[in-house]
């Protein structure tokens, strides 16, 4: 069972990870093999948000279900935090290394990881 638990983890972590590729996405970055072009996939700030909300909500209730409002919190602040980062960072990039993606992802999930341990704290007497 704790393979399962494990995997389910794993699919919440790529979650978020995926809140950064669409941010990325929304700014219009794409890389071809070749080349790298714009495209515009995510039409609006507002769509954006509302994508990047439902992967971190999801994320966070699969990485810790069993602590379920704690890790909602937390996975919503961390979607938050990673696509404010990533917009902030690509702002003023004109192109981006594949391993820059990660520089807003992992300070971007700060606030993700202090939500649900304090949530986790107060709620379940962790």
């Amino acid at each position: 069972m704790e393979k399962f638990f494990n995997f389910l983890r794993i699919i919440g972590a790529m979650l978020l990870i995926t809140v950064s590729v669409f941010s990325i996405t929304y700014m219009g970055f794409m890389q071809r093999p070749d080349v790298e072009v714009k495209y515009e996939i995510i039409p609006d700030f507002q769509t954006l948000c509302i994508f990047n909300s439902i992967l971190g909500l999801a994320g966070g209730a699969l990485i810790d279900f069993r602590r379920l409002w704690a890790s909602l919190a937390g996975g919503f602040m961390a979607a938050a935090g990673i696509t404010a980062l990533t917009l902030l960072y690509v702002s003023w990039r004109s192109s981006i290394l594949n391993a820059e993606i990660l520089i807003p992802l992992f300070v971007g999930i700060i606030p993700g990881v202090v939500t649900y341990n304090f949530l986790r704290e107060k709620i379940y007497g962790e």
